[in-house]
């Protein structure tokens, strides 16, 4: 049960990305919004970690740095970058369809390589997600699908989505020595590093908005929110749960996301959030199931 509510609070967190990502279009562009985010990030976790300083470690082998601030470059720059651009020339529908390929691609990976068994629990699980994820986002009419046309932005959001997938291999794979506030220190930088060359084209090419005290407001719970709560939560999802399990529980995006902007926003729900969601939440309980028959010695 921890498990599961740890994945539906880390997803909570990522769902609020796109609607304060909304609620900033036209206002500040993807790269000076990457690198805002990471930099107030970044420095906020890094304050944490100095005040916990008995309890953070920071050192690293001097070979492992660039690999560190290349993943932060990858998951916190790229990945936030594209969901971003993506935003500017397709719908929210094609989005979250193409960011939901997230946990099929990470398992596509895991099973070539043999890091993970392809069970039956773990597929039912799976399929269950991806097509809870298919009924929100069509609204509850799949054959649209089919007359899904692709656009510079969908290019941008499957980008995204193997970048994504990558940073959560990586991150599962990369040992460093590194405790959570360091890690995340570190690859907020790589994120910030990656979005300064793009946000100072931005900047040159073009004009600035004013900002108000409510885009301020915005910025702030989206980088506290779904910056440092979301990918703190994430890397210990990790560690705690793998990846196959974290990635899934984002196909929940769509049904939170949508809570949000009816919170946020004045919209709506309808009868499919409740079936796409339900579907979800089954699937979930099903790749976790498998994953503590196989945890547990003679079973799986």
């Amino acid at each position: 049960m921890l498990n599961l509510l740890l994945l539906v609070a880390m997803a909570a967190m990522f769902s609020f990305n796109p609607v304060a990502g909304k609620a900033l279009a036209g206002i500040v562009e993807p790269g000076q919004l990457t690198l805002v985010r990471w930099i107030i990030a970044g420095s906020l976790v890094a304050g944490i970690a100095l005040v916990r300083r008995d309890r953070e470690r920071w050192t690293v082998k001097p070979a492992g740095l660039p690999l560190l601030v290349a993943i932060g470059m990858l998951g916190m720059g790229f990945c936030s970058l594209a969901a971003f651009a993506a935003a500017k020339t397709t719908t929210a529908t094609n989005i979250s369809l193409i960011y939901a390929a997230t946990a099929a691609i990470v398992l596509a990976v895991e099973w070539t390589l043999g890091q993970s068994r392809a069970t039956t629990l773990l597929v039912a699980g799976v399929i269950l997600c991806i097509a809870g994820a298919a009924v929100i986002v069509t609204k509850g009419h799949p054959g649209t699908l089919a007359a899904l046309t692709f656009t510079t932005g969908d290019l941008w959001a499957l980008a995204g989505t193997f970048a994504w997938a990558g940073y959560t291999l990586a991150l599962k794979h990369t040992r460093t020595g590194l405790t959570p506030f360091a890690m995340f220190a570190v690859t907020a930088l790589g994120g910030a590093l990656f979005a300064l060359p793009v946000a100072g084209y931005e900047t040159a090419t073009v004009s600035l908005h004013p900002i108000t005290g409510t885009h301020v407001a915005w910025i702030l719970a989206m980088t506290l929110l779904s910056g440092v709560g979301a990918f703190l939560t994430y890397s210990y999802c990790l560690a705690r749960v793998g990846p196959v399990l974290t990635s899934a529980a984002l196909t929940l995006n769509p049904l939170l996301t949508a809570g949000f902007a009816v919170a946020l926003v004045g919209e709506t729900l309808a009868w499919f959030h409740g079936v796409g969601g339900a579907l979800v939440i089954g699937g979930l309980a099903l790749i976790n199931l498998d994953k503590a028959r196989t945890a547990t010695p003679g079973k799986g």
